[in-house]
């Protein structure tokens, strides 16, 4: 279509360049014709001239005869030149139409072979090409349909990815937190293992400091001593010391890991009443047994 449209251009272009040299050479026709009727004028007026002016000498009858063969020689180059104009013209046209002739020859050659490309593909449209046609179109469709849906997965599966590579960095992030907690919890197991250990030792000291005064008491007072009044005083003093020497032990460690503290109440319940502060031994009551002591 393209080359046809190009064609028909270059058509119209010679067509009008046809037109334009046939209306020259109409006008140079028409100029021709204009000049040869004013030679023919001057002629017929030179010629009266001549016939008023018959008692004139000799020379100016050969001068009248000079003029006149002047202007006919002038007329006839004017025509022979006009004439040469016409032919280089009619020349041009010639070829102009020639090349119409060829480049109409040439459309009607694009129209045919477009008709016959045409009919072809409407043949083979009809035929089996168009089943063809319709099987590749239905997997063309079909895998335009697959590609859709697994590209839908692979941005699912990406979300996923992502969704994932952020909770693995938030369980990164709360393992190395928890790391640093265990790290901080197992130093101070350590220091109140120690502690204990300590206390052990100290609470072993005290026992057998008390064994040792109580054994002396005993055998001061009789054999009956267990079953007097300050024994039995004696005997709660220090159970209420390591009641207390426990509940403040807990108070330390919840103050260490507050967290601890729901989970020490919850496996007790109300009945275990821990301090809120650690108390030390000025802080403690002292009981009657004791200032006896």
């Amino acid at each position: 279509e393209e080359r046809e449209k190009e064609i028909q251009v270059h058509k119209d272009i010679l067509v009008s360049e046809s037109k334009a040299a046939e209306e020259e050479r109409h006008k140079v026709a028409v100029e021709l014709q204009s000049r040869q009727t004013r030679v023919k004028n001057l002629r017929i007026k030179y010629e009266g001239m001549i016939q008023k002016n018959k008692s004139s000498s000799g020379e100016v009858e050969a001068a009248g005869e000079h003029s006149q063969a002047y202007y006919v020689i002038k007329a006839a180059q004017e025509k022979e030149e006009l004439q040469r104009y016409g032919d280089e013209l009619d020349g041009k046209l010639r070829k102009c139409e020639k090349e119409i002739k060829a480049l109409a020859n040439t459309l009607d050659h694009l129209k045919m072979r477009n008709k016959n490309y045409r009919d072809k593909f409407i043949r083979g449209a009809e035929g089996a090409d168009l089943e063809k046609k319709q099987i590749l179109e239905d997997q063309c469709r079909a895998a335009s349909e697959t590609l859709f849906k697994k590209r839908r997965e692979l941005q699912k599966l990406q979300r996923d990815f992502d969704d994932d590579a952020r909770q693995l960095m938030e369980i990164r992030t709360k393992q190395q937190a928890h790391q640093k907690q265990n790290e901080a919890t197992n130093m101070e197991k350590d220091r109140f293992q120690n502690d204990i250990n300590n206390l052990g030792g100290r609470n072993e000291r005290v026992q057998n400091q008390f064994t040792s005064s109580y054994n002396n008491v005993k055998a001061v007072r009789g054999d009956n001593f267990e079953e007097q009044k300050e024994a039995l005083e004696i005997s709660g003093f220090i159970e209420q010391e390591k009641t207390n020497n426990l509940l403040n032990s807990l108070a330390i460690i919840v103050n260490e890991f507050p967290a601890l503290g729901n989970v020490i109440k919850g496996s007790f319940g109300d009945e275990l009443q821990i301090p809120s502060r650690p108390q030390s031994a000025v802080e403690r009551p002292v009981t009657q047994s004791s200032q006896r002591n």
